[in-house]
């Protein structure tokens, strides 16, 4: 259900205010799942997981051996955790990592807002993933194909997946598809077949990930 925010209120103030006026947050669940899309994180190995500073969190891909320590706002997360008892949190990327983990063999860029997740997998095994600033079609562009150079990938047979939701993605894959022969976007309905869910192109990639891991 999309609801506007004001943006000149805190996120907290936006939280309390939709919980009183919408009232599917008036429900108790069984289950509550909170997204941080833009929360900064870092991936990390599971044995080197431990939290360093206030406000962090981690939370852990324990089948792949990989952890993710992110930073959270600490009067969010203490209205959040008393509104919903047993809440659990999940900064963005840990939902498209996860996502692409899942595929095995798979580079993707995962395009939201003025950002851009770039991930490679292959063999199940985790070779890239970080966070770009991509506020123009050209910036996007310069960090892939760094990226794509740096990995050694190939520009006539490796593939790139483009997914999420952005002012420039339209741009940034027709600049992609001259330098990379194999460029798909595929949408919700093609990743995610088990719900209603990915039939709405509007619902956002990482939340599809949410609903659908």
């Amino acid at each position: 259900m999309p609801y506007e925010v004001d943006p000149l209120l805190p996120v907290v103030v936006n939280l309390k205010k939709a919980k009183e006026t919408l009232p599917m947050l008036q429900h108790r669940y069984g289950v509550v799942q909170m997204l941080l899309a833009d929360a900064p994180c870092q991936v990390v190995p599971e044995e080197y997981a431990e939290v360093q500073g206030i406000g962090e969190r981690i939370v852990r891909l324990s089948e792949y051996a990989l952890a993710l320590r992110f930073q959270a706002d600490t009067m969010l997360m203490k209205w959040a955790e008393e509104a919903f008892p047993g809440l659990h949190i999940f900064p963005g990327l840990f939902l498209v990592l996860r996502f692409a983990l899942q595929r095995n063999d798979i580079t993707l860029c995962h395009l939201h807002g003025r950002r851009m997740d770039m991930i490679c997998v292959r063999g199940g095994r985790l070779l890239f993933v970080n966070t770009f600033d991509s506020d123009t079609a050209a910036n996007a562009l310069y960090y892939l194909l760094g990226t794509w150079q740096t990995l050694g990938l190939s520009q006539q047979d490796d593939v790139l997946t483009i997914v999420g939701r952005s002012s420039c993605r339209r741009e940034f894959a027709a600049k992609a598809s001259r330098f990379i022969r194999h460029v798909v976007e595929p949408n919700p309905a093609e990743l995610f077949h088990t719900t209603e869910l990915a039939r709405l192109s509007a619902v956002p990639f990482d939340v599809q990930t949410l609903v659908n891991g």
